[in-house]
């Protein structure tokens, strides 16, 4: 057999082996709920580290484990493959951010209310923050790619798969990475109903909508709380698509920002931060100081009337920084 041919059936069985682990392409398997030895040493060996990089990745009674046992039929869990990610997996394949391309672009897409507006600017400081690296916000951007009308909502969706693509061609040469923003709701493929957003790890581009997060969506009157529910759920889906960006797998073992989710109301039941695991690999990509990270992050929410997460952030700081 031709060399060439060989080692190009060798490339091929080699892809459809990732493909099976990654994704569980032909084989799904039954998600596997992780045991408490595992979660613990998901973040990986802490002994190295100093005392304050010690608590920062430790779970210190404030993150939960998963349940899986707990969790309901709807859950992302119970219909998703999902083959985790510790720390050292993601290190021993992740080497961090490049030097030359140091700064994450958000791109508004399609047509924008004025209250989608005037949390932009948010978006773009929160970014900045939680990823410690600078963010800019790009021109709007006209490129064509499919839609249709949701069955179930009656409303227009854009298909994710044909805006990543364009993307790709748009990228500026000192991005990191670069996420569409869009106020209309996505669908990845025609047999899902929705995707809050989708990101490709290796294409540095990901695409998010906020359009469910508005109860006018579902034909509902918006509460008193509105705006903070609304800034509050689109920070979730920016970090938590951006986060897929620097190679973080979806968590399975703790309550954590960068869970799956199937609905609204996963969505809202997942807490705003990174688990010990997700932090440190984070800090691996981009290098901070944890409780100054936090302490950024702090001064965001009270200052945008997120005083639930404000009140955590605090008694986050304050176990980093214990002297015993």
């Amino acid at each position: 057999m031709d060399f060439k041919l060989r080692l190009l059936i060798y490339l091929f069985i080699a892809l459809l082996f990732v493909l099976q682990i990654r994704f569980g392409l032909f084989y799904r398997p039954e998600f596997r709920p992780r045991t408490l030895v595992e979660i613990e040493r998901s973040a990986g060996d802490l002994s190295a580290l100093d005392k304050k990089a010690r608590r920062a990745y430790s779970p210190g009674a404030m993150f939960e484990p998963i349940e899986y046992e707990k969790l309901n039929g709807s859950s992302w869990l119970k219909s998703h493959y999902e083959p985790g990610q510790t720390f050292d997996e993601f290190a021993g394949s992740y080497g961090g951010a490049d030097e030359k391309r140091g700064k994450l672009y958000i791109l508004p897409l399609g047509e924008f209310t004025s209250e989608a507006m005037l949390i932009m600017d948010k978006l773009k400081l929160y970014c900045s923050i939680f990823f410690n690296m600078p963010c800019e916000i790009m021109k709007p951007a006209d490129f064509k790619f499919r839609s249709r009308i949701n069955s179930h909502t009656g409303k227009p969706q854009f298909l994710t798969g044909d805006i990543i693509k364009a993307m790709k061609k748009l990228l500026p040469g000192d991005a990191y990475a670069m996420l569409a923003l869009t106020m209309t709701d996505l669908y990845p493929a025609s047999s899902w109903n929705f995707v809050f957003g989708q990101a490709s790890l290796t294409g540095r581009v990901g695409v998010y909508s906020l359009a469910r997060y508005d109860p006018e969506f579902f034909g509902r009157k918006r509460g008193a709380d509105y705006r903070q529910i609304f800034l509050e759920r689109s920070l979730k889906v920016m970090a938590h698509e951006t986060g897929h960006m620097f190679y973080m797998y979806h968590c399975v073992f703790y309550k954590c920002l960068m869970n799956g989710s199937n609905s609204l109301v996963e969505t809202d039941m997942t807490p705003m931060f990174l688990c010990p695991a997700c932090l440190r690999k984070l800090g691996h990509a981009v290098k901070f100081d944890p409780a100054a990270r936090y302490g950024r992050m702090l001064e965001f929410f009270e200052s945008n009337g997120l005083s639930t997460n404000a009140v955590w952030l605090k008694k986050r700081i304050e176990y980093i920084n214990k002297s015993e």
